[in-house]
C-alpha cells in the first residue's frame, strides 16, 4: 500500500511540476477531451497468481468509430461501434492463451435541457466472448445515464449510474465527478470511478495523470466443451504524454501501475474460484480523436 501511495504521489507531483515550468510565452491551448474515435493498445507484464506458481500476462486492442451524428426528437443522437480483442495469456496447459472479444453498439443521446443542464443517456448492446461461447450469458444490455450542470462558472458537476462489466461482472455503478478548469490548458475531473488532471502548456503537447478501473467479463468455451465465465478487475494509475498530430487528432502514451487486481473463473456449476493476482507495469497507446 505504501509502494502504491508513494507511485500516485509521484504521478501527481510530475503534473504539478510540468505545469508549474510551462512556458509563459505559449498561447492558450484547450486541454483535449476523451478519445472518441480511433484505436487503443494496452500491454500488463506477466505478474504471480496466487497460490500458484502461474503468472498472467494482458495485452488488447481495440477500435472506436462513430457512425454519424444525428438530430432525433430534439436530441442529438450518436450512434457507435467499439471491438475489443484482450487476450489472458497463462501457461497453463488447462488455460495457456485465451482471446476474448467485446462487440459493443452504443446508442448515445444527448439532450441539452437549458443553459446549465444536459442529460447523457447511452445504450449499449454488447457481446462478450471467445467467439465460440454463444448463448444468452455472452450477451448483456449496457448503459449509462448521467446529469451534467455547468454553468459560467469554471466548475461543473456530473452525477448518475451506469451499468457495465467494468468491475467483472454485470451490475450497477453509481458515477460522479467534480470538474474544475483551472485554465483553457489545465482541467480537473476528480470523482468515481475515474479521476484526471490533464495541462497543455504548449500547443502539440499536453501531459495527464488519472486512476481509473479496468475489466470485464467474458463468456468463452473450455477443452472440456463447458461454458465458463471469466471475470477481471483492478485499478488503473498512470502517466501519459500527448502529441497533438494535427488539428484534434493526438498520439497518446500512458505508463503505470495496476492493482488490486482479481482474477475469477466459474462454469456455473462449483463456487466462484477468484484469485488474487499482484500489481503489474502497464503501457499503453493509443490514437485518435479528442474533440
Amino acid at each position: 500500500m505504501c509502494s502504491r501511495f508513494i507511485f500516485l504521489l509521484t504521478v501527481f507531483s510530475c503534473l504539478y511540476v510540468s505545469s508549474t515550468y510551462a512556458l509563459a510565452d505559449t498561447a492558450t491551448f484547450k486541454t483535449p477531451r476523451p478519445l472518441i474515435m480511433g484505436v487503443k493498445t494496452s500491454h500488463i507484464d506477466g505478474a504471480k497468481i496466487a497460490d500458484s506458481d502461474y503468472k498472467l500476462a494482458i495485452s488488447s486492442a481495440s477500435i472506436k468509430l462513430p457512425l454519424g451524428k444525428y438530430d432525433v426528437l430534439g436530441q442529438t443522437f450518436v450512434p457507435q461501434v467499439a471491438i475489443e480483442q484482450t487476450r489472458f495469456n497463462i501457461p497453463n496447459p488447462n488455460f495457456d492463451q485465451k482471446n476474448m472479444y467485446t462487440i459493443k453498439l452504443p446508442m448515445l443521446f444527448i439532450e441539452q435541457y437549458d443553459q446549465n443542464w444536459t442529460r447523457i443517456l447511452n445504450i449499449t448492446p454488447s457481446w462478450h466472448t471467445d467467439l465460440k461461447a454463444k448463448d444468452e450469458e455472452s450477451y448483456s444490455l449496457m448503459g449509462l445515464l448521467l446529469w451534467r450542470y455547468k454553468d459560467d462558472s469554471p466548475h461543473s458537476y456530473t452525477m448518475g449510474v451506469g451499468v457495465n462489466r467494468l468491475f467483472g461482472e454485470y451490475k450497477p455503478v453509481p458515477m460522479g465527478a467534480y470538474s474544475y478548469q483551472a485554465s483553457a490548458q489545465t482541467r480537473y475531473d476528480l470523482g468515481f470511478p475515474a479521476t484526471k488532471v490533464e495541462h497543455r502548456g504548449h500547443q502539440n503537447w499536453s501531459v495527464f495523470s488519472s486512476i481509473a478501473p479496468m475489466g470485464g467479463n467474458w463468456r468463452y468455451e473450455s477443452p472440456a466443451q463447458t461454458r465458463v465465465n471469466l471475470s477481471y478487475r483492478s485499478w488503473v494509475a498512470t502517466f501519459g504524454v500527448r502529441r497533438n498530430l494535427v488539428e484534434k487528432f493526438w498520439l497518446t502514451f500512458e505508463a503505470g501501475r495496476t492493482f488490486s487486481r482479481k482474477l475469477d473463473l466459474n462454469n456455473n456449476t462449483s463456487d466462484s474460484q477468484e484469485v488474487d493476482i499482484s500489481d503489474a507495469n502497464i503501457i499503453m497507446l493509443s490514437i485518435g480523436l479528442h474533440p
